[in-house]
């Protein structure tokens, strides 16, 4: 079946949701399998493509899939809120014409259902119109899950601190699992973190192009091997009310808090690299991090020791010793840290001692990022 979306937006602009939250009309559902939806927190990110997958079961009776990375977060406890927003403002009403008015989660999906005025369940659609599954349980779904309707895919929260070996594969497994063979499957994923360098970007190929948006844009980004991926990064509200909270609680000059108050990627604050008389004992090692070269200068300082100069390189040496992540594809690369021969114990031992000092926070970002990839 092929889907008509621009009826679902008319079906949602019925809602008349509020306007200071967002909204999935713009996303190009036609010609993106994928959306990255980002922003800070409390922009209704999840609560509006609930309301798409809500229309579209009413339009298409198709059901859907909510992701989380984690198994322990689709607990019943954890996850059965979602729809408390939707519930309040009375939309599944709205939709269903008061056939269904809430929904109830049972067995790791949800079902559409009637209350009555005392918030008992007088009546339950059979059939669920969505499934919950973790990514960090992919293997298990494969012989146990089978509805050829699940159409629409949330993968919430999948920008966070830490994450599993090979967990994009992971994801695009349990994808493949829901899925099947068919073409119609559109895959939103959200996140409330606006963080640069998660291995995500890399692995989708749109790091570069990710790393140039700012709030407020969205592009559509076509990667070589076919695939086309939607990314729009909110803008911040800018009303008098949000900017004077956001100067009462962060109002503080800090850069690190701009992903929560909006205004750009989160970045942490480096030691930069310390101007004194020092030896270069070495200034042929790099980092290869996202098509990104990374020069790392080990240095000597009679004050300081041992230490390690980080600076962006644009490019790489016949001679050069280079650390990466990706594929080798010459015999001076090494895989992730290296082989911890004397060289790769005296630089990353360097790194777990605090002697690494950045030229710019982006660089120190991504030298941080890069070795948190490698210890998974």
């Amino acid at each position: 079946m092929i889907y008509d979306f621009s009826k679902v937006r008319k079906e949602y602009k019925k809602l008349n949701c509020p306007r200071d939250v967002w909204t999935p009309q713009k996303v190009p559902f036609e010609s993106c399998a994928h959306s990255l939806i980002l922003s800070n927190r409390t922009r209704g990110k999840t609560t509006n493509v609930l309301l798409y997958l809500l229309i579209m079961r009413k339009l298409y009776k198709i059901s859907g899939a909510y992701i989380r990375p984690t198994e322990n977060q689709i607990q019943a406890k954890k996850i059965k809120g979602i729809f408390s927003t939707i519930e309040n403002f009375n939309y599944i009403s709205v939709i269903f014409d008061d056939r269904w008015n809430s929904v109830k989660y049972y067995g790791q999906k949800f079902y559409l259902c009637y209350r009555d005025e005392d918030g008992n369940i007088v009546d339950t659609d059979p059939l669920p119109f969505m499934y919950t599954f973790s990514v960090d349980k992919h293997e298990e779904y494969k012989s146990s899950f089978a509805d050829n309707t699940c159409d629409f895919i949330i993968y919430d929260e999948f920008i966070r601190g830490s994450y599993t070996q090979d967990e994009f594969v992971s994801f695009l497994d349990l994808v493949s699992t829901i899925r099947r063979n068919r073409e119609t499957t559109r895959c939103v994923w959200l996140a409330n973190s606006t963080d640069l360098f998660s291995p995500y970007f890399r692995e989708l190929c749109i790091s570069k192009q990710v790393s140039t948006m700012t709030e407020g844009e969205s592009q559509i980004i076509k990667v070589n091997e076919g695939a086309k991926v939607y990314v729009e990064i909110i803008g911040k509200q800018n009303d008098e009310k949000t900017i004077s909270l956001n100067r009462f609680f962060f109002g503080f000059p800090n850069k690190r808090l701009q992903s929560i108050v909006g205004g750009g990627w989160a970045m942490p604050v480096f030691p930069h690299c310390k101007r004194c008389e020092k030896e270069v004992l070495a200034r042929n090692i790099y980092v290869n991090y996202n098509e990104n070269f990374i020069n790392l200068k080990l240095c000597y300082n009679d004050d300081l020791g041992f230490f390690v100069d980080c600076s962006p390189a644009n490019q790489t040496y016949s001679d050069s010793y280079i650390y990466t992540n990706g594929e080798i594809k010459a015999s001076n690369e090494h895989y992730k840290l290296g082989t911890r021969n004397a060289i790769d114990k005296r630089i990353w031992g360097l790194f777990e001692s605090n002697r690494f000092y950045y030229s710019d926070n982006t660089t120190g970002a991504m030298i941080n990022a890069y070795y948190k990839e490698c210890k998974i």
